[in-house]
């Protein structure tokens, strides 16, 4: 598949309600090899642990989720 036809399909995917949207994204994650996941899992541990770390080290440049949303 090419790049454009990827980009085609996110840009599609995203016109679609958020629930919607998170269904497709549950549906994909749960589609990939055990090893993949688990290097998922993996990464995704380590991101939560550095955004912890992060608020923990500066909690008033916290922003909230309502906030982020109206931002973009």
């Amino acid at each position: 598949m090419s790049l454009i036809n990827q980009q085609q399909i996110v840009d599609a995917a995203l016109q679609l309600p958020e629930a919607v949207r998170a269904h497709i994204a549950e549906q994909l994650l749960e589609s990939l090899s055990p090893e993949s996941q688990v290097e998922f899992d993996e990464k995704w541990a380590a991101e939560l642990e550095r955004r912890v770390d992060e608020h923990l080290q500066n909690p008033g440049k916290s922003v909230s989720w309502d906030e982020l949303k109206k931002r973009s």
